[in-house]
């Protein structure tokens, strides 16, 4: 239910805000995929915040989860490339299946070439912290080493990661 807005009576009503008009052509379709574990709950919650927010978007929810088919992953990696954009909830990974087997994360890293995670994070003002004014950059990698599941054991207990070939020029995104 939307919060009281009064009327121009000065009675409240039961009005839901509306979104503001979106700039650069209207509503945007966002690529859900609210994964397993605490995943779902967290989607819940930021559908819930865009939706008070009045963010203009639609979202196309795709169901992946640890347990999923790859055909499961493949449509939602068609949604994400069809839409341009996703949010993916946590998708649980089984460290205790055999390592040929790929988990879902990584199939979608790797099928949309997703190099790496990028966080920024600032100290926001008015915040108490241990720490101030912390503004840092963490880059990850995705698709290379123990992220990409193409490690082997040269010998028992000794684990090796095989890099992939990489082009010697960047991919230049516009």
């Amino acid at each position: 239910m939307g919060p009281l807005i009064p009327s121009k009576e000065g009675t409240p009503n039961l009005v839901p805000p509306q979104p503001p008009p979106a700039k650069y052509g209207g509503r945007h379709t966002v690529t859900l995929i609210p994964g397993d574990g605490i995943g779902p709950e967290l989607m819940l919650h930021v559908k819930e915040v865009f939706r008070h927010a009045c963010v203009p978007v639609d979202f196309e929810e795709v169901r992946v989860n640890s347990e999923a088919p790859e055909d499961d992953v493949q449509n939602a990696i068609t949604a994400i490339r069809r839409n341009g954009v996703a949010l993916k909830g946590n998708i649980e990974t089984n460290h205790n299946l055999p390592p040929s087997h790929k988990s879902r994360n990584n199939l979608i890293r790797t099928s949309l070439d997703l190099y790496a995670n990028v966080i920024h994070c600032q100290s926001l003002p008015g915040v108490e912290t241990r720490h101030r004014d912390i503004d840092i950059l963490i880059v990850r990698e995705n698709t290379e080493g123990e992220y990409s599941s193409l490690e082997h054991e040269v010998c028992p207990k000794t684990p090796e990661i095989t890099p992939r070939n990489i082009p010697k020029t960047p991919k230049k995104y516009p």
